[in-house]
């Protein structure tokens, strides 16, 4: 997977230099061992993934891995943050799969 996120986001974090080498597997591991402790970075991945959403949807020809190790990412953690995703995954997800099946696929 692709490191975590950009100069920008990082510094919007605040992250040390440990914390900055992270991976999504890595943020991925420690929230589904301790989800409360990492609900700020959550937000702030949420945010870069729609953002990542939104660029797809204006560009949809165009591959992007950061797009799908988010989408992985988000599948994984969906159990720790349930009431922050469902209506985004029961409404915004359903219809991009929907719309873009052929193009994800």
């Amino acid at each position: 997977m692709s490191d975590l996120i950009n100069e920008e986001d990082r510094k919007a974090l605040s992250l040390n230099k440990y914390e900055e080498k992270m991976t999504l597997a890595e943020l991925q591991d420690r929230i589904k061992r301790q989800p409360d402790s990492y609900r700020k970075e959550f937000k702030i991945h949420f945010g870069i993934f729609t953002e990542k959403l939104r660029e797809f949807k204006l560009n949809p020809a165009k591959k992007s891995t950061d797009l799908i190790d988010y989408f992985k990412f988000m599948a994984h953690i969906s159990g720790a943050y349930r009431q922050q995703l469902a209506s985004f995954l029961s409404t915004e997800m359903l219809n991009l799969l929907q719309q873009y099946y052929s193009i994800l696929h």
